[in-house]
């Protein structure tokens, strides 16, 4: 119902296409006559019918812009589009390629590093090895020394000994009164 003071309600009226085949939008006209509020369900299909309006505006300019080719057109063009998704497929496949051997590069690098760390701790070792055997050899010796010093003197002592044993069954002055 119409209420002074409160704005007056469009009335729509549609248009057929024209002639000419292109889509144009419905036209809005004020009336003087008031006129009841549509329904929420018929306002937003208005709304959907001037969005599908725009649409197909947009569309038939599209069309109108197109680029039609004849038969002999589209064989020519067909290879010439096979061919350059083949070739962007192929870079593509190369910046990938690429990708992976910078992957590979740094993880050769950073194995190459780990190699020489390696190499230069087996050095460090095989050093403090040798060292280690020097030390043990002299050690070794040292040992073989004493042990040959303390066999000398066990025969040494054992010859005294037996010396002493000698001048007793002698009747020598270290012999001993009954």
């Amino acid at each position: 119902m119409f209420q002074p003071g409160a704005a007056e309600p469009l009335r729509l009226n549609m248009e057929p296409l024209s002639s000419a085949g292109s889509l144009r939008r419905p036209s809005q006209t004020l009336t003087a006559e008031p006129v009841e509020p549509l329904p929420e369900r018929w306002q937003a299909a208005l709304r959907n019918l001037d969005t599908a309006s725009t649409c197909a505006d947009s569309l038939a300019s599209a069309l109108d812009e197109a680029l039609y080719l004849d038969t002999m057109e589209w064989q020519r063009a067909v290879p010439a589009s096979q061919q350059h998704q083949a070739k962007q497929s192929l870079l593509n496949r190369v910046r990938a390629l690429e990708t992976l051997l910078t992957d590979c590069r740094g993880n050769l690098a950073a194995s190459e590093k780990l190699r020489r760390e390696g190499e230069a701790r087996v050095q460090e070792l095989e050093g403090e090895l040798e060292n280690n055997a020097q030390v043990f050899r002299l050690h070794y010796e040292a040992l073989l020394d004493k042990d040959q010093t303390i066999s000398d003197l066990q025969a040494v002592i054992s010859a005294l000994s037996l010396g002493s044993i000698d001048q007793q069954v002698e009747g020598g002055p270290g012999r001993a009164q009954r």
